[in-house]
């Protein structure tokens, strides 16, 4: 299971796991606006489909399980805005689903230069035992 910090009670800064940065943080951001129904008509614009109005734009930050150790693990969090670093969680992330797209015709990188490839592209999943893979046909471009 994906790990994350939950900096959801911070403002705005950086932070760091055991001398590895994990970025910069800024949930005091809120995504504003009238959150209404989502219109793709017309010219695209940053109003365009709001979701999520009044909640941090990013309040997750991912945690790479490489980078903890068993015990004495060390989180530095440079706050720039005043946030209150007690509400700081570390929190496993449940995923429920995975999108995946592939293409019929895909580029491949040989040495550098583009090479369109001839073959066709395969995708591979795998899962535990406890799940599942489920799918749903798509329509190809072709109509057929």
């Amino acid at each position: 299971m994906p790990l994350a910090l939950d900096m959801g009670s911070t403002g705005k800064g950086q932070i760091w796991i055991n001398g590895q940065s994990i970025g910069r943080y800024w949930p005091a951001y809120k995504a504003s606006g009238s959150c209404g129904r989502c219109d793709y008509a017309g010219t695209y614009g940053e109003k365009k489909c709001l979701s999520n109005c009044g909640e941090a734009s990013q309040r997750w930050y991912h945690v790479p399980r490489s980078w903890l150790n068993p015990t004495g693990n060390l989180l530095v969090v440079f706050e720039e805005w005043g946030g209150d670093p007690n509400g700081i969680s570390l929190v496993r992330r449940d995923i429920d689903s995975v999108f995946v797209q592939t293409f019929r015709w895909h580029i491949s990188l040989s040495f550098g230069l583009r090479e369109v490839s001839k073959a066709f592209p395969s995708l591979q999943l795998c899962y535990c035992q406890s799940s599942f893979i489920s799918s749903r046909p798509v329509k190809l471009p072709e109509g057929q």
